[in-house]
């Protein structure tokens, strides 16, 4: 019903319910976070949909965060990064066990430096690759 927020199915470490990342990016990305969660430095997963509604932002990650199960369980080490196409917002969820690696000054220097930019040229892939890039290495050091 259409008072019910959307959930997709966690059906891999990208989940693109927007259609708007290639098909070879999502197969790039899947297999690089695959290797990338065998390393136990942290699970990134990245997800898009279309709106939130009803809910807000924030209320919406965090129940998208308890589905996808991202991360350790002890460690609470999984990160998502949430793109909502239609709302036009971004959100970088993380677990407790990373807060100390990626603050929200560093969620937002990600989204507002390497996400946006390409985000307002079109360039969807770009900006989801960079992003990912530069959580991995935040979450290695």
């Amino acid at each position: 019903t259409a008072t019910q927020a959307y959930f997709p199915e966690p059906t891999g470490y990208v989940v693109d319910s927007s259609g708007v990342l290639k098909t070879e990016t999502v197969a790039s990305l899947n297999a690089n976070l695959t290797v990338f969660a065998k390393t136990k430095t942290g699970e990134i997963a990245v997800v898009t949909v279309k709106t939130v509604a009803p809910l807000d932002l924030e209320g919406y990650s965090i129940k998208l965060a308890e589905k996808f199960k991202v991360g350790d369980d002890e460690l609470d080490n999984g990160v998502i990064l949430l793109i909502v196409t239609e709302d036009r917002e971004l959100r970088i969820e993380v677990g407790r066990g990373v807060e100390d690696k990626i603050t929200d000054a560093e969620a937002g220097r990600i989204i507002e430096g390497l996400i946006v930019p390409r985000l307002k040229e079109g360039d969807w892939d770009g900006g989801v690759i960079s992003a990912v890039q530069a959580i991995k290495i935040e979450l290695s050091q």
